[in-house]
This record gives C-alpha cells, sequence and structure tokens, in this order.
C-alpha cells in the first residue's frame, strides 16, 4: 500500500471514531490503576479531568474566538444558564457516577454499564410517545442485560463479582449518559459544537475547583502523574476532538456503532495490562452487550432518518 493511500485512511473520519473509542477505554483502565495503586479519589480525578480538559478545549478552540463565544452566550441569559447545567448536571454527573463505578468496581463493568444507556433512552423514548417498543428491541434488552449479569456474576449467578456499589453507581451512570445524550440536542443544532462542549467544560470545571485542593492525593510519583496526564489529555481532550469532528463528517449510525469500541477496549486492555482472567462468562457477556448496543443503535439511526 503506498504512503499516499495509508495517508488519505488515517485521515478518515471513522477511525477517528475507533480511536477515540480506544482512548475512551484505556483512560478508564488508567483511572482503575490510579484508585487501585496510586491512592487518587474519584472526586479529585474527576475535577482534574475536567478542569484539564476545560483549558485543552479553549486553547484548540482558540481563547479569543473562546471568550467572545462565551461573552455572545452570556448575553443570552437562557442559553447560557442552559449550558450551564449541561456541564454541572450531565457532564459532571456522568464522569462522576462513572468513576465512582471504576473504583468502586472496575474499568470493565464500569464501561459495559454506561454503554448501556441507549436502552435507557429507548424506554424514556417510548414512555414519551405512549408506544411500546418493537419486539426486536425488547431482544436486545433482554441480550443486553444478559451480558450484563454475565459479567458481574462471572456466569455463578449466585454471587456479584463486583460490590454492588460499583454495579449501582455503574446503573447511575447509564442514567446520567442518557440525559447527557438527549440534553443538549437543541444547544448543538443552535452552535458551534465545540463552544457548547467547551462552555460545559468549563461551567462543570468551575463547580468542581474546589474538589481539586480538598480531595488532592497526599503524593503521586512520576507514573501515577503521567496516568493523571494520559486521563486528562489522551483519554479526555482528544477522543472528545476527535468525535465531535467526526460527527460533522459521518453517519450517527457509523459513529455510534464503532464508539462499541470502547468497552471492548476496556476489556482487552484490563485483560493484557491489569491481569484480568479471561473467561466464558466474560466473552460472552461483552459480546451480547457489544451486539445489543448496535443493534439499539442501528434502530435509533434507522428511526431518526426516517423520521
Amino acid at each position: 500500500m503506498s504512503p499516499s493511500r495509508i495517508g488519505a485512511q488515517l485521515r478518515h473520519p471513522v477511525l477517528w471514531v475507533v480511536v477515540a473509542a480506544i482512548l475512551w477505554g484505556f483512560s478508564a483502565l488508567a483511572a482503575e490503576e490510579l484508585f487501585r495503586n496510586h491512592g487518587v479519589a474519584a472526586l479529585w480525578l474527576v475535577a482534574a479531568r475536567v478542569i484539564g480538559t476545560a483549558v485543552l478545549l479553549a486553547l484548540f478552540v482558540g481563547p479569543a474566538r473562546t471568550a467572545g463565544a462565551l461573552g455572545r452566550l452570556a448575553t443570552r441569559g437562557g442559553e447560557a444558564a442552559r449550558i450551564a447545567l449541561f456541564g454541572v448536571l450531565a457532564l459532571d454527573g456522568v464522569q462522576l457516577t462513572f468513576f465512582l463505578a471504576v473504583q468502586h468496581g472496575n474499568a470493565i463493568t464500569a464501561t459495559l454499564l454506561q454503554f448501556t444507556s441507549p436502552l435507557f433512552i429507548l424506554a424514556l423514548v417510548s414512555l414519551r410517545i405512549r408506544q411500546a417498543p418493537a419486539a426486536a428491541l425488547v431482544v436486545t434488552v433482554i441480550a443486553a442485560v444478559a451480558g450484563v449479569v454475565l459479567v458481574v456474576t462471572g456466569g455463578t449467578f449466585t454471587q456479584l463479582h463486583i460490590p454492588v456499589a460499583g454495579l449501582t453507581w455503574g446503573v447511575v451512570c447509564a442514567l446520567f449518559t442518557a440525559a447527557y445524550n438527549l440534553a443538549p440536542g437543541p444547544m448543538l443544532s443552535r452552535h458551534d459544537p465545540n463552544m457548547v462542549v467547551a462552555g460545559a467544560f468549563l461551567a462543570g470545571g468551575v463547580v468542581l475547583l474546589p474538589s481539586l485542593f480538598s480531595a488532592a492525593p497526599a503524593h503521586l510519583d512520576p507514573s501515577g502523574l503521567a496516568l493523571v496526564a494520559f486521563v486528562v489529555v489522551g483519554g479526555t481532550a482528544v477522543p472528545f476532538l476527535l468525535y465531535l469532528s467526526a460527527l460533522s463528517k459521518v453517519d450517527a449510525l457509523s459513529a455510534n456503532v464503532v464508539g462499541t469500541l470502547e468497552p471492548l477496549a476496556a476489556a482487552i486492555g484490563s485483560v493484557a495490562l491489569l491481569g484480568t482472567r479471561i473467561t466464558w462468562a466474560l466473552g460472552v457477556g461483552v459480546l451480547l452487550v457489544l451486539g445489543a448496543i448496535s443493534a439499539v443503535s442501528m434502530n435509533r439511526s434507522r428511526v431518526s432518518a426516517e423520521g
């Protein structure tokens, strides 16, 4: 394959989604390592992640452009308040509940549970339109639930392989993720998505700023600092920018389906880097969840296209 053809493929937006999903998956692994072996609290890591990403996004968009856009939004009290609420409630909520799920459980189950959020979105939409979901969608829900049960029980069905707190925070994270995906739709249609995300991260960072000091770890060695840097830069800012850039160039179906690589990356990385043991329950459970969420994503994209 010629260098020019390789370069063209590397510029393909679908590849950006693939890279973003893998980076998000590995950021969960980095967080698990920080919680296990470096004495880092979930609240502090969320504060570092949101504040660091807010700064990096502002630098990427451009300080002058960011300040000007935020200034214009500030003159529209309703819009500024909506973006601020989105940042504080939805964005901070997703980050904190996800890291609590990792801290009290592990990266694989936290990521899998977060990715069941489309099932909650379907339930909310069905309630809103007062129409029962199609039988095929009910089957996908059953498959996803069965997959999660296999992973969290190890296939024994008599005991959990993760603490109840980890499972609970994972479910709460899925609910927050559903809200996170539903809430910004009108804002994204009226404003530059980069500005909405930058404003949301800024608002979320301001609220979390006190925690950056009050919940700071007593000591972080160079390896711990490197992991924190990866969570902020490689695991948050870069994949957010890649994913948002790709969404303007690829259809939502491709982005959603390829995005399911995140829990797969977390599972593979956990086995390779953290020594997680491969079992039939883990393998089948991950495949069931990925298949179910891919099916739901295809259905959502088809319904959106038809509507």
